[in-house]
């Protein structure tokens, strides 16, 4: 008998470790990028709207281009606990980065520039080891930036414009 209940609690604990293993975010929606002004600062407002099978976690990152370059946000970790949630993120000037860790380089975004996009990625994955996925790619990534995101979840886009309506 008792076999048969240490048998019953290792299948148990195998069937609830497995599905939090693989736990994972479903579906992920940009649902609103906005600017605002507070002062004379510029910020940007994000929603985000996750489903999953109940736990998971996604990775928001937020580009911004100035002067030809991309300036970046760290990547903003969701982690659901709920089969769908919603998430906001405010995000000022200092939050976009242009980083280069080869060359040195971790400056500040200058100014938010009218007519400009920024552009908002959801992602499922972040990898900050190479032996956790071994492509040339993403080595170069991590020897760049110090991570590498995969699995785009979702997309949006939206252009600073003042007194007009953005895409």
């Amino acid at each position: 008998m008792r076999k048969i209940w240490v048998t019953g609690l290792v299948l148990a604990f195998i069937l609830l470790f497995t599905s939090f293993a693989f736990a994972k975010v479903e579906k992920a929606v940009v649902k609103s990028i906005d600017f605002e002004r507070y002062g004379t600062e510029t910020l940007v407002r994000i929603t985000v709207e996750l489903a999953s099978d109940g736990s998971g976690e996604a990775y928001l990152e937020a580009i911004a281009n100035y002067d030809g370059r991309d300036y970046t946000t760290q990547p903003l970790p969701m982690s659901c606990s709920t089969p769908q949630q919603t998430f906001s993120f405010l995000l000022r000037k200092s939050d976009f980065h242009l980083v280069n860790l080869v060359e040195g380089v971790n400056q500040e975004l200058p100014e938010f520039v009218e007519e400009k996009s920024v552009v908002v990625y959801i992602y499922g994955k972040k990898i900050t080891s190479f032996e956790e996925w071994q492509t040339e790619d993403v080595r170069g990534e991590i020897s760049k930036r110090g991570y590498a995101l995969r699995e785009v979840l979702a997309k949006g886009t939206k252009t600073l414009t003042w007194g007009k309506k953005g895409k």
